[in-house]
């Protein structure tokens, strides 16, 4: 199995299909101006690299048993499942290049929900404090990635909001 080139992480179903348009125009313009035909038949093809997910949990879902024949038989209802998140693992590259999602440490149980939250900083919330910008998250997992040898380097975007607050007594300067 090869690897593709280029892998991306994008959970809007939307800007994750504008990120493989994106990058495919950008391919067949660079084809063109350095002398090769764009004669592949359909023009956009799917990304194999390219993951519509959440780039910092996997969701899981493991059910549970209202009887215990229910349990030995197997069968129950999709709301009886309990959900539960993992930390995701990112693959290994070159480069990370991205747009982390700004959101304010206190806004992220309001915005993404109590389970979520909750399973960010059980997961994370070692090496993130909390109440730190939801950017931060990433540039956590970036800077792991670097520190594991899995990733040579990293460029992220950032606001100066994710300076001050908890983010900077978990990363004084």
């Amino acid at each position: 199995m090869t690897v593709p080139q280029l892998q991306a992480i994008e959970i809007n179903p939307y800007a994750f299909e504008l990120a493989q348009v994106s990058v495919q125009i950008g391919y067949l313009q660079w084809r063109r101006d350095n002398g090769f035909d764009n004669d592949r038949t359909p023009v956009l093809q799917n990304l194999d690299g390219f993951q519509n997910e959440d780039a910092l949990l996997v969701p899981h879902f493991k059910s549970k048993a209202r009887t215990l024949k229910e349990a030995q038989a197997g069968e129950h209802a999709g709301d009886d499942a309990l959900k539960f998140y993992t930390e995701r693992e990112w693959p290994a590259a070159d480069v990370i290049v991205g747009n982390p999602p700004f959101l304010g440490g206190k806004l992220i149980r309001r915005e993404l929900g109590n389970a979520y939250a909750d399973a960010l900083f059980e997961n994370l919330g070692k090496r993130v404090p909390p109440e730190a910008d939801l950017c931060c998250y990433w540039f956590e997992k970036a800077r792991q990635q670097i520190e594991n040898k899995k990733c040579g380097r990293a460029g992220l975007l950032a606001t100066q909001g994710i300076r001050g607050g908890a983010t900077q007594a978990a990363w004084p300067t």
